[in-house]
């Protein structure tokens, strides 16, 4: 057993023996000191700074527990542990901020924005080369207001997307183009919300690409004899695929970015679509495929990202939604 495992196991033995009312008594302490600090700084105008202020704060009361002996200290060193990650983001947020504070011309914002594009870059690639896509339209629907083709095409060789278009009828072409990224739905772009989003996005003269997520919809990797994931739809067959993805050099959320540049690849071929006017949107997980796109793709125009994990504070949140209904045309 390593040293490293012997501490854990010690911390575990002492967790076991903890007397659960002075654990809460101390919970409780800490989080009113901290709550009390975090309005006393927003009271003087001064928003309170997580990646410092959260460890070091706690750590001054983790301390005091440990000398009471109300807390061992391998427990009270995991919970300033756990407060130092949480100051993580914060961390990196300062950093980016005062990168952002020290740009003065225009030259050196394209600069900064040409680095971040490249970091990106970095965290996504090396990308496959591109392989002709091979589409063909397996039905088509008719509906009052646009038509619905039932789209597969090819990512990458012999790997399949299914995907629907809507194209408006009784409209002048070429209209703008939307890119759909879907959420975690377990059929995928069939769910009522995406199909909601995409044919509301068509009745008002946008052409549509909505597809389907690797692991939903029709794109299960692990199915059984009935079709149905053996491993499970979504989150499952993502965190599994992506697993064995790591083990040879993989990462799974570059094979579902390079399936949405796809997506646009194959949008761009279509005479109805105005390549000047192209956009991306999605919800949950879709909302963070659309951010992951607007980094590594620039041929959008724009992305709407909705409802995902993000740094965006509360204050710009009007800002935000106010964008997504201007797209929408709401």
């Amino acid at each position: 057993m390593s040293q490293f495992d012997r501490f854990v196991t010690s911390a575990l033995t002492q967790v076991s023996q903890i007397d659960l009312a002075s654990l809460g008594l101390t919970v409780a302490i800490i989080a009113l000191v901290l709550l009390a600090e975090h309005y006393l700084m927003e009271g003087m105008g001064k928003p309170w700074n997580y990646a410092i202020g959260l460890p070091t704060s706690m750590g001054g009361m983790l301390l005091w527990a440990v000398i009471e002996g109300i807390l061992p200290w391998p427990v009270a060193a995991f919970m300033l542990l756990g407060a130092c990650l949480a100051g993580v983001p914060d961390f990196f947020i300062i950093i980016r901020e005062q990168r952002r504070a020290a740009l003065s011309t225009r030259q050196e914002a394209e600069a900064f924005v040409r680095d971040v594009q490249e970091r990106i870059d970095r965290c996504f690639g090396p990308w496959p080369q591109k392989t002709p896509l091979k589409p063909r339209i397996a039905s088509v629907v008719e509906r009052d207001a646009y038509t619905i083709e039932n789209v597969i095409f090819e990512s990458r060789p012999d790997f399949l997307v299914t995907a629907n278009l809507y194209i408006p009828k009784g409209r002048d072409f070429p209209l703008p183009g939307v890119v759909g990224t879907c959420g975690h739905s377990a059929t995928g772009k069939a769910i009522d919300a995406y199909q909601s989003f995409a044919q509301g996005l068509a009745r008002q003269g946008y052409v549509v690409l909505l597809y389907d997520p690797l692991g939903q919809g029709e794109r299960l990797q692990y199915p059984n004899a009935q079709l149905k994931s053996e491993i499970g739809v979504g989150v499952r067959e993502h965190l599994h695929a992506g697993n064995q993805q790591f083990l040879v050099g993989e990462f799974i959320g570059s094979w579902r970015a390079w399936d949405g540049i796809r997506a646009l690849d194959y949008l761009l071929t279509r005479k109805e679509v105005d390549p000047r006017q192209i956009g991306v949107t999605g919800n949950s997980g879709g909302g963070t495929m659309t951010t992951w796109l607007c980094g590594v793709e620039r041929r959008w125009t724009m992305g709407a990202p909705a409802c995902f994990v993000t740094t965006i504070s509360p204050s710009s949140s009007s800002i935000f939604v106010g964008g997504v209904i201007q797209f929408c045309g709401l």
